[in-house]
């Protein structure tokens, strides 16, 4: 009986161990299957975060391109308004050149003298009515050069008196203007016998004397 009793031990105590050892063993399969678990949840963290974060910077790329969007659109705002601004200042000096074109004709008639540029417009309106001038022409480091013939050439005919643009100063523009106001009668007797007033005459003689 007691031999009994001591198998029957003995075999309590060996599956005791392999009860023990079973559970040693699930708890580390447990375990292991945990850490995988853990490690694959941090790779999918990881890559969430990659994710995020390559969305952050797609973000980040829209709000700089809304940005210079908006930067530009304000450029633009700012361009029109100075457009604006610069039509509305041409309209009104065109009304104004516009008001002083229509009382040109009265300026010229009551003018007893004139100082002027040395366009060909110009002086060409200075000869047809006969207003003695102080040409100013502009200096050949403005211009091509024309004026400063134009006024060379009415100066010797007796059209005109020339004032260089470098020699402009009150000390000899007031003289001057006097000078022209003075002899204002020998500019007009010059201009009255001058043959380029009648410029339509003059062009069909040309023709004329070309086609014989």
């Amino acid at each position: 009986m007691g031999e009994n009793i001591s198998h029957l031990q003995e075999q309590i105590h060996e599956l005791e161990q392999q009860l023990e050892g079973k559970s040693q063993k699930g708890l580390a399969l447990n375990l292991e299957a945990r850490i995988a678990e853990y490690q694959n949840r941090k790779i999918e963290c990881e890559r969430l975060e990659q994710k995020l974060e390559a969305q952050q910077s797609q973000l980040n790329a829209k709000n700089t391109e809304i940005a210079q969007k908006k930067e530009e659109q304000e450029v633009l705002q700012l361009r029109f308004s100075q457009a604006e601004n610069e039509l509305e200042s041409y309209q009104h000096s065109i009304a104004e050149l516009t008001q002083r074109k229509d009382e040109l004709a009265d300026l010229f008639a009551l003018a007893d003298i004139c100082v002027s540029r040395a366009g060909a417009n110009a002086i060409c309106e200075l000869l047809a009515l006969r207003k003695p001038n102080l040409l100013i022409p502009l200096s050949a480091n403005a211009s091509r050069g024309d004026q400063i013939l134009n006024a060379e050439s009415f100066e010797r005919q007796g059209f005109s008196m020339v004032l260089s643009e470098e020699e402009l100063a009150p000390s000899l523009l007031l003289p001057a203007i006097q000078k022209l106001y003075d002899h204002r009668s020998d500019y007009i007797a010059a201009m009255d016998k001058s043959q380029q007033g009648d410029a339509i005459s003059t062009i069909i003689q040309l023709i004329e004397d070309a086609s014989l």
